[in-house]
């Protein structure tokens, strides 16, 4: 079992994190672009936003997919709610 032990209490582990040459990660961002520009939206476009009905979308595929959700339910005893 692994017990967490505060580094205050723990002064070996606690002089490890404390170094002062230990690199604090410091502008380590500059320049630095995560997500690639293909997967974000283009909002300034000419053609016009599509609006989503998301509950309707998923109605259609809860019906397309309903034997496949049946068969879920049962191997994992799903049970319907209804929130109102």
């Amino acid at each position: 079992m692994l017990k967490h032990i505060a580094g205050t209490k723990n002064a070996r582990a606690n002089a490890l994190s404390q170094r002062p040459n230990y690199d604090m990660g410091e502008d380590n961002n500059t320049n630095v672009v995560v997500l690639p520009a293909h997967i974000f939206i283009r909002l300034a476009n000419d053609k016009p936003i599509e609006e989503v009905d998301t509950h309707s979308k998923i109605n259609m595929s809860n019906l397309e997919n309903e034997e496949t959700i049946r068969r879920w339910a049962n191997t994992y005893q799903l049970n319907q709610q209804n929130d109102t």
